[in-house]
């Protein structure tokens, strides 16, 4: 049948040699020192280093402008942004809070801080199919939303490079629908919906009672991903205001990722890279509940419907109008709650021209590092 991102799929493909990956024995050594037709050739791997990449003067889109590129591998975020600062490596990630308390950036430092929209989205997946159904009221999921100070989070937390989202589709890349706002930070609306939902202080103890027992459910989280553990305790702090009682359980990463592929939990934090093109099926249709990315076991025939449609639609006009149904009805189920999407800072040698980055990134499949350039006066290595 007909797929509308086939195109995007196929760059997946990469064409490889044949007679050294298809052998056992060559596939050891392709892993070791990589053929392909990119616009670098491997050179060496000095492992525990660095890897060096030369100009390929046959690539189909020109020879680079940067004859050779080596990736150095410096395992501390510490030891990377000194050696940026020295001016021993021209490109490094950067943390938000070292561009908060360097803002401005000091002129006289080797490099510019570009900061870059990314398709990295923080949501919490509310499990709906778990045994005692606190989530399974849209209402209630809703109200949790509510409960989320995106706003201080990014404000305080990731000092300003983060932006709230209201739905999986951020309205920063095509299909996003701007009109939509998320949910306010606000404790006394998510109590009224929590009320209207039945689920409250029955007994007079300060928290809130489901027909199944106490409201209250385990947040778990991985302690390795940036920001989730301040996410989690904002969270656990506001929801208490509100008679509900999180409990919070950091995890490895392992462990997490098969906890919430299994749905073996209550309520979980994660960090998903979407691609530029929207497609929300394998997050929210119900037959991508046992393999795919719909880990809170969210069914919607509605959702079902238009993500399928989406897929073999052709047409960009009616795509857009799919992406904004889908978003319009995401937005009134919460099946997780869109938290905020991260920007991705980066300090960059001045000598170096980067002509253009978008959503996609830094490294981007295409131009990418093809078009990086240094002028000639500025040049550090002969």
């Amino acid at each position: 049948e007909p797929y509308a991102l086939a195109l995007a799929s196929w760059r997946e493909t990469f064409i490889l040699p044949a007679h050294i990956t298809g052998r056992q024995e060559g596939a050891a050594a392709y892993a070791r020192a990589p053929i392909g037709t990119g616009p670098f050739r491997f050179t060496r791997w000095d492992p525990q280093q660095q890897i060096v990449l030369d100009a390929n003067k046959d690539y189909f889109g020109g020879r680079p402008r940067v004859d050779r590129y080596v990736q150095r591998i410096i395992p501390s975020a510490e030891g990377l942004r000194a050696a940026a600062e020295s001016g021993d490596v021209d490109v490094a990630p950067l943390t938000s809070e070292w561009a908060a308390t360097h803002s401005p950036p000091d002129p006289n430092l080797p490099f510019g801080v570009t900061v870059i929209p990314t398709s990295v989205l923080d949501l919490i997946y509310w499990n709906i199919a778990e045994p005692r159904g606190l989530f399974a009221d849209a209402r209630v999921r809703r109200a949790m939303t509510m409960l989320l100070d995106r706003p201080g989070y990014a404000a305080r937390v990731q000092h300003g490079y983060a932006r709230p989202v209201a739905t999986l589709i951020d309205p920063q890349i095509w299909g996003g629908d701007p009109a939509l706002t998320p949910h306010a930070f606000d404790v006394a609306a998510a109590m009224r919906l929590l009320d209207e939902a039945g689920i409250k202080d029955k007994d007079g103890d300060g928290l809130r009672d489901t027909p199944n027992g106490p409201m209250s459910f385990t947040l778990i989280y991985s302690g390795q991903t940036s920001g989730h553990v301040e996410i989690a305790s904002l969270f656990e702090r506001a929801a208490a205001q509100a008679g509900v009682r999180v409990k919070l359980q950091s995890l490895e990463w392992p462990v997490m990722r098969t906890k919430t592929r299994e749905h073996d939990f209550e309520a979980a934090i994660y960090r998903l890279r979407l691609e530029p093109i929207p497609d929300p099926y394998s997050y929210v249709h119900s037959s991508q509940i046992p393999s795919g990315f719909n880990f809170g076991g969210y069914r919607n025939p509605e959702i079902d419907r238009l993500s399928a449609e989406l897929r073999r639609t052709f047409d960009a006009k009616r795509s857009s109008e799919i992406l904004s149904s889908i978003q319009r009805v995401l937005h009134e189920d919460e099946p997780f709650s869109v938290i905020v999407s991260p920007s991705a800072l980066m300090a960059i040698n001045r000598r170096l021209r980067i002509p253009e980055v978008k959503t996609a990134g830094l490294w981007n499949w295409y131009p990418s590092i093809l078009t990086w350039w240094v002028p000639a006066a500025e040049r550090k290595y002969r």
